[in-house]
Order: structure tokens, then C-alpha cells, then sequence
């Protein structure tokens, strides 16, 4: 017989995607798959994810408060200690101020912060030293422990933004390092330069608009070993140039140098105060140096009464 062509009508093909419809699980019958047989449950839907939170805007910068920073004049172990007033910042005002106009910013029976631990401000004292310039001060109680110097600040050392310096020096070839600072020393004082005594060489942030510098700590010696002039010399971090920032003169000490303690930025306006030892043997000198870009000049000082 000859073969026929099959033919489809609308009615078998509705049927032929019904039947492939139920055994891809598609039939809409809530519950079941081929066969009618149980279907799987669903997988748990995937949680959405939270949108991310925005970014908090960045803080500015917290206004200055008043502060006070100060040296502690007494033994720790057997008192009486006084507080001496070097620097301190009137918010009121929005003035830095120096010695004796920092006095009346301490709250009476305000704890202020040493190095040394907490202690109390009690009632006014005149310090032993120095004779010149004559400071007031202000007696301090409670037990501070002993330190090589006893300074402070209030309402903290943080708020006056204060930092140790490192105990060490940065490292290096140290030739380099002498012949830049004969030549600065002899431009910026006119000394010929034979020896030298290089006590520091600090990386510090001067300015807050500024790279990190280097500061040497540098005296000259004369033949028999007493000091000719000793100071603080400034330059970039690469040693290339340098240039002397600052110098004390100790008539009558046979040996000092400029060391500096510390750094703070008390009226945080981006420019450091340097907290410098100018100091020889039995006698300390403490002076805070505020940078101006150029030079450190000494804002105010305080010294021990020596033998």
C-alpha cells in the first residue's frame, strides 16, 4: 500500500504539548510534577541584600579648647611639687599664651595629667626657680611617680596634642650628615667647624601643610672640650639641605645641648611647639619653641636652680 502523509490536526497538537508540558513539571498543579508524583519543595529564596549604607560624612576637625601645658617643679618622692605654666591655648580668646596668663584657665581642684600619673591643682605657690623670669604656679598634690621630667597638661596631653619624641636617632651614614651641618652651621653663625656632637636626628611633621623634616640636635665642642654653641638645625628628610633654626647660650655651663622632649600643637593650627631640654650638667632648661616656618623662637622657658 502506498504510505499515506500523516497528518495533524489542531486537536493532536494541543494534545502533543500538553503531554510535554507535564513531563517538564510545567502543569500549573500546585504540589506536583511528572506523573503526578510529589514535586520537590522550592529551594529558600535568596535574601535580598541590604543596599549599603551611605558613608558617614567625614568629622571635621574638633575645634581648640583651652589647654595648658606645664613642667612640674619637686621631687616626686618627697614634694612639695609646683606647677609651672609654659604654654597654653584661650579658647575665649582663641589666643596662645605663655607664663603666668595660662594660671587662671585651671579650674580650682582640676586634675591635670603628668607624666608622672594624675594629680590635683591646690591653692597658688611660688616656684623656686627660676630667680629669671619669676613665674607663679600653682601647688599640685597626690602622688606623681618619678620620671626623668615631670610635665603636664590639662585637661590632658592629649588635648594639647602632645608626643614623645623617639628615643632614637634615624639612622645612616653619618659623614653626609657632618658635612651638611659644618656647612649650615657656619651659614647661619659664622663658626668654623672642626668638631661636632650630633645628639639627634628626628623626623617630624612641622607643618600640617608640609612633608615631614628632619631636625638635628647638633653642639660644637672647642678644643678642651667645652661647648662653643649648640643648636637645632632644620632640613628636608632626603639630608640635602639643612639650616640652623635655633641656639641657647648657658653662660657659665661648660657643656648643653638642644634636646628636644617632645612635640604638641596646642592651638592646633597645623604648626608644632617643640618641647626642647637646652640643659647642661645640674642644671635643666625647659623651653617650648614654636616653629614659623623658618625658625624655632622660644615662646617660654624654665630652669632648674643648679648647684
Amino acid at each position: 500500500m502506498p504510505m499515506t502523509a500523516s497528518r495533524t490536526t489542531p486537536e493532536s497538537r494541543a494534545c502533543t504539548a500538553l503531554a510535554a508540558l507535564i513531563a517538564a513539571g510545567g502543569l500549573g498543579l500546585p504540589g506536583y510534577g511528572v506523573a503526578g508524583e510529589p514535586r520537590p519543595p522550592a529551594p529558600p529564596a535568596k535574601p535580598t541584600a541590604a543596599p549599603a549604607a551611605a558613608a558617614a560624612p567625614a568629622a571635621a576637625p574638633a575645634a581648640a579648647g583651652s589647654a595648658v601645658f606645664f613642667t612640674v617643679e619637686g621631687n616626686p618622692e618627697h614634694g612639695p611639687l609646683t606647677l609651672i605654666p609654659l604654654s597654653c591655648y584661650d579658647a575665649a580668646k582663641k589666643a596662645r599664651l605663655v607664663g603666668d596668663a595660662c594660671l587662671a584657665l585651671l579650674p580650682a581642684g582640676a586634675t591635670v595629667q603628668t607624666a608622672g600619673g594624675p594629680l590635683q591643682v591646690g591653692e597658688a605657690a611660688v616656684p623656686q626657680c627660676p630667680r629669671q623670669p619669676m613665674m607663679r604656679g600653682r601647688r599640685l598634690t597626690g602622688k606623681a611617680k618619678p620620671v626623668p621630667l615631670l610635665y603636664g597638661a590639662w585637661p590632658s596631653l592629649q588635648a594639647v596634642r602632645y608626643a614623645q619624641v623617639p628615643d632614637k636617632s634615624l639612622g645612616g651614614a653619618m659623614a653626609p650628615v657632618e658635612k651638611l651641618m659644618r656647612k649650615a652651621i657656619r651659614a647661619g653663625t659664622e663658626l668654623v667647624v672642626a668638631d661636632l656632637a650630633i645628639y639627634q636626628i628626628i623626623g617630624l611633621p612641622l607643618r600640617s601643610d608640609r612633608p615631614p623634616q628632619k631636625v638635628y640636635s647638633v653642639a660644637v665642642p672647642d678644643r678642651r672640650g667645652a661647648t662653643r654653641w649648640s643648636g637645632l638645625l632644620i632640613g628636608d628628610v632626603q639630608g640635602k639641605q639643612a639650616a640652623v633654626a635655633g641656639a641657647d647660650e648657658l653662660p657659665g655651663v661648660k657643656q648643653h645641648s638642644m634636646q628636644i622632649v617632645g612635640s604638641m600643637d596646642i592651638d592646633r593650627d597645623g604648626m608644632l611647639e617643640l618641647l626642647v631640654n637646652s640643659g647642661g650638667k645640674n642644671l635643666d632648661r625647659y623651653s617650648v619653641r614654636v616653629y614659623d616656618g623658618a625658625k624655632l623662637d622660644v615662646a617660654s622657658y624654665w630652669h632648674s636652680c643648679g648647684d
